[in-house]
């Protein structure tokens, strides 16, 4: 089963429609497809292929298996 990981960038200028920098927007983009038996070994997987992903904590990346509709909300 393909497993989609969803990360973000944030993007944010130091003005005031951001706050002057302290609220930033996130640009959510499509950062690995990984192909796995289960969730918990596509999250391993994705792991030992880019050790910047993380999957625990308040600003972690998102992953998702292939068909679920929930990838719809964060890239347009």
């Amino acid at each position: 089963m393909k497993y989609f990981v969803i990360s973000f960038k944030t993007v944010t200028a130091n003005t005031a429609e951001y706050g002057f920098g302290d609220y930033s927007d996130r640009d959510y983009f499509l950062n690995l497809v990984v192909e796995a038996d289960t969730k918990r070994k596509a999250m391993n997987k994705a792991r030992k292929i880019d050790s910047r992903i993380r999957f625990s904590g308040i600003n972690s990346d998102f992953i998702f298996p292939e068909g679920d509709e929930s990838i719809s909300t964060f890239l347009n």
